[in-house]
């Protein structure tokens, strides 16, 4: 890897599969600058005493523990002992392209470490990653798709976990049940219009909630307010259509839904920590990287 100043994005190589790569114990980096990069990273410690920092806080991970990177996270390898650890990282493709994902994006993104306070969760997430790493080392026939079997297990075992940790929002049985489809199926609904100058009261309406009831089983099983799951979406396809330089950067904007090209600024600089024409000359070298040209990743927060 090359070296990076302080904050700056990298661009990952996936040299063998489309969106896929994985670091073995023997070739990750003691340390590592501060940067970030719009694919998942998964870290598990095979021996104590590895580092890590993401965004401001650290973590100080023992033997078996597992420590998730999101998309856009600003993270850094402070030290770890030689072949301290291995890594996992995949693109946001696979992220992206799923509404159920897509759906609990937000709460998967809160859960950084799984370590002695959960150990269950520890221990199925150590195990899923020690296969991928098994099938990514002997690269045999239909490995690839066995290894994204993996990572979508991988991510289906935290939503679940997730939501059933929350109180209330079941995946099945009554009434919780019937909640959760409504709630998604509004989802959907704004994902499909976001281009449009929709309203909570339109989501709601989609869900037969009221608004006001709406706005906060909204928020319960999305960790988002509606306003910032409507914003996510947005820029979203302004990700796409940042990709295409024939189209100005003020048609991005009211392609994308914002109302004024300022807001959409200002709105694309908190979430993506660069403006848009930034965002743009970084991906005109067409190069191999994370980022798939027309497949952006969801902005993480």
């Amino acid at each position: 890897m090359d070296e990076m100043v302080r904050g700056s994005r990298e661009k990952i190589n996936y040299s063998f599969y489309s969106d896929i790569s994985m670091t073995d114990e023997s070739n990750t980096p003691m340390s590592f600058p501060e940067h970030w990069h719009m694919s998942a990273e998964f870290i598990m410690a095979v021996k104590d005493g590895c580092r890590f920092r993401i965004n401001e806080e650290e973590y100080d991970l023992k033997k078996g523990e597992i420590l998730l990177i999101w998309p856009a996270q600003l993270h850094q390898t402070i030290s770890a002992p030689k072949e301290g650890h291995f890594i996992l990282q995949f693109s946001s493709e696979l992220l992206s392209s799923s509404d159920d994902f897509n759906f609990r994006y937000r709460g998967l993104t809160q859960l950084n470490l799984f370590g002695e306070e959960n150990p269950q969760a520890r221990d199925y997430l150590a195990g899923k990653l020690s296969e991928c790493l098994g099938l990514y080392v002997n690269q045999s026939p239909f490995s690839e798709t066995k290894m994204r079997i993996r990572i979508y297990e991988i991510l289906l075992y935290l939503c679940e976990t997730q939501i059933k940790d929350t109180g209330g929002a079941a995946v099945s049985g009554g009434r919780s049940h019937d909640t959760f489809i409504r709630i998604q199926n509004a989802c959907n609904f704004i994902k499909k219009n976001c281009k449009e100058n929709i309203s909570q009261k339109d989501a709601a309406d989609v869900s037969g909630f009221s608004p006001f009831y709406f706005s906060r089983i909204f928020r319960e099983y999305t960790q988002e307010s509606f306003s910032e799951y409507l914003t996510r979406q947005r820029i979203q396809n302004a990700l796409t259509l940042l990709y295409q330089e024939n189209i100005p950067i003020t048609d991005v904007a009211y392609l994308s839904g914002f109302q004024s090209i300022s807001n959409f600024s200002k709105v694309f600089r908190n979430v993506m920590n660069c403006s848009p024409m930034q965002y743009r000359k970084k991906h005109r070298d067409p190069g191999p990287e994370d980022d798939h040209a027309g497949k952006p990743a969801i902005p993480g927060e």
